[in-house]
């Protein structure tokens, strides 16, 4: 999984002191991180793999939850909760419905947990 910095080379971005800092924060160790790639204003790096994400963000959830199922991000993470907002976007209730029925045929049980609430 890509994570982006808002620190890059206008902010003296070097991985010599970015690397202990993401790992340090991140909880991982420097074999689960990839390359860093430093732009002029932020820094982008990858995390091979990661234990746990939890989502609780108003409903942003559901085109985040979309996009990595269709880039195959899933691969990268053993557990998945988000908090799912149909209730309160009554206008996405259906696509709600169809990434739920997918999920539940995509992945095993325990994965990709849309209920955490």
């Amino acid at each position: 999984m890509v994570f982006r910095l808002d620190v890059g080379r206008k902010h003296k971005a070097d991985p010599k002191w970015l690397l202990p800092m993401v790992c340090r924060r991140g909880d991982v160790s420097r074999n689960e991180i990839g390359t860093f790639r430093i732009y002029e204003d932020t820094t982008e790096f990858d995390v091979r793999n990661l234990d746990l994400v939890k989502m609780d963000i108003e409903g942003a959830e559901l085109e985040i939850l979309e996009r990595m199922d269709a880039e195959d991000l899933f691969q990268h993470v053993r557990c998945l909760v988000a908090e799912t907002h149909e209730k309160k976007f009554a206008e996405l209730r259906g696509r709600y419905k169809a990434i739920r029925e997918s999920f539940a045929t995509k992945y095993v049980a325990g994965r990709v947990n849309l209920d955490w609430i």
